[in-house]
């Protein structure tokens, strides 16, 4: 639907996301993998809860990414100490 100049370097940048191997697009994984711990934290875990998923679950899937920011992988990781002292997930 995009012009062909646009279709090419929207796919390009897509890839490079996909990819995961720049700085950029690490970055830009980490703030796509941690939108969904704050919705789920500041929702009361509903959807952790409804799913039955566990802390190790959610460390998995952000760590590998966050390394490229430890000042977000250090925010992610207080949201699931927090979550996991009000009760809301589980260890």
């Amino acid at each position: 639907m995009l012009p062909e100049d646009q279709t090419v370097e929207f796919e390009s940048l897509w890839m490079e996301f996909e990819d995961c191997k720049t700085p950029s697009a690490k970055f830009a994984n980490a703030l796509d993998r941690i939108q969904p711990l704050i919705n789920n934290y500041y929702s009361d875990g509903l959807v952790w809860q409804k799913n039955g998923i566990k802390s190790y679950q959610i460390k998995a899937r952000y760590y590998d990414v966050m390394e490229i920011t430890p000042k977000l992988r250090d925010y992610a990781s207080e949201l699931i100490e927090k979550a996991l002292s009000r009760g809301i997930l589980e260890e």
